[in-house]
């Protein structure tokens, strides 16, 4: 697993938005791990998958992907500031869904909600 930092890579005095750092990352990541002809290939679908309590992440990658017509968007939002049962009720379900996150066959944006 690649663990990159938005903030690192991209903040400059010019780019101060999470968003815009975030959108950057992705676009960078994306290109680097499919490659500029996979995303061309209209056979060759990507799957490119976020998961976390960041609303600027998720929309950064539904951005990042609108603008790949060959990437598909497979996105969980998790609570934001979630309590330890929050936390694993969250982690539970997405062991569970994986596969069928995965497998889905389009873009996906959802959000848990744990109350």
């Amino acid at each position: 697993v690649r663990v990159v930092s938005a903030r690192t890579a991209f903040e400059t005095a010019d780019c101060k938005s999470p968003l815009e750092w975030k959108v950057l990352a992705f676009e960078a990541e994306v290109a680097r791990s499919c490659g500029a002809a996979a995303l061309l290939d209209h056979a060759k679908r990507q799957n490119i998958h976020s998961f976390g309590d960041s609303t600027s992440e998720r929309e950064a990658l539904l951005r990042t992907a609108a603008g790949a017509p060959n990437c598909r968007a497979k996105v969980v939002k998790f609570v934001d500031h979630p309590d330890i049962a929050q936390l694993l009720k969250q982690h539970a379900l997405v062991s569970r869904s994986l596969d069928r996150i995965a497998q889905h066959d389009d873009n996906l944006d959802l959000s848990i909600d744990c109350s």
